[in-house]
């Protein structure tokens, strides 16, 4: 995918994983998009796009959701 001006991937991998990101982001007023690199939707191909000026912050709540989710597998 070509690089979109003024957005920041925050996460690349399986669609199902980047639609629950991207509605996480935006539950927390984010505007996350997902988009994906293959037209033909293939489930390994999609990336979470949010506007650079609130990069830091998604990548800070992803962050701290996967922290979380590693916590509980102990």
């Amino acid at each position: 995918m070509a690089r979109i001006e003024g957005w920041s991937v925050v996460f690349r991998g399986i669609r199902t994983i980047a639609d629950v990101i991207a509605a996480s982001l935006q539950a927390e007023g984010i505007d996350a998009q997902v988009f994906e690199d293959n037209p033909y939707g293939t489930i390994l191909d999609a990336q979470v796009l949010v506007p650079e000026g609130q990069a830091s912050r998604a990548q800070r709540i992803i962050d701290e959701a996967e922290k979380a989710r590693s916590e509980d597998d102990v």
